[in-house]
């Protein structure tokens, strides 16, 4: 249950910090038979498209175990991807967008000093 709580307190911290940077939330923590996406944006650029954004959010309060950011395997990436491409299948107005994954890595205290956007941080 405390991971879970920790969790939850990552994704606020992280959810507030991208409103910071001018980013509008589509949706929190959804979920399908493939998977899990934490947190999706919006990003709205003055020269290009808007962009929709598909983010992890990875808490590590030690690196002893690995970084927050090195905690997400190859199978993790793959259960994102189709949740993604599973969320743009039910909500078909988000389609034409282009899209990108990125992962909010906090290591150590959880504040917005370790916290570290990670843009683009793979490839779908």
């Amino acid at each position: 249950m405390k991971t879970q709580l920790l969790g939850r307190a990552a994704e606020r911290l992280a959810l507030t910090y991208l409103k910071n940077a001018g980013l509008t939330k589509i949706a929190k923590n959804f979920s399908c038979r493939v998977g899990e996406i934490d947190l999706i944006m919006l990003q709205k650029n003055q020269t290009q498209h808007s962009l929709i954004i598909f983010i992890e959010v990875r808490y590590r309060r030690s690196r002893s175990y690995g970084s927050a950011e090195e905690s997400i395997t190859p199978a993790k990436r793959r259960r994102l991807v189709n949740a993604a491409e599973r969320f743009l299948q039910i909500n078909p107005t988000y389609r034409r967008l282009c899209a990108r994954f990125d992962v909010i890595a906090i290591n150590g205290t959880m504040d917005v000093e370790h916290l570290e956007w990670i843009i683009n941080a793979f490839e779908h």
